[in-house]
């Protein structure tokens, strides 16, 4: 059996692969604004800036929280 989160943690760990890499964004714009267009990786709205950085940090904050218990901290 393969341990997929932990793949996902080696390929950031080894690509330096940003968090946004990881989010769907159509599926996300879908979400919030009912247009799968309305936001994308490089234009975010204003309006949806506060959810997008919220979201962000919580991914990274899994993330670090992930690699340091693989890391044995």
């Amino acid at each position: 059996m393969v341990n997929i989160h932990g793949v996902i943690i080696e390929q950031l760990k080894l690509s330096k692969m940003e968090t946004k890499d990881l989010i769907n964004w159509g599926e996300l714009s879908r979400m919030l604004s009912g247009s799968r267009q309305t936001v994308r990786k490089n234009k975010i709205p204003k309006i949806h800036q506060l959810f997008i950085d919220d979201l962000l940090k919580a991914m990274n904050k899994v993330i670090k929280k992930r690699t340091d218990n693989e890391a044995g901290f």
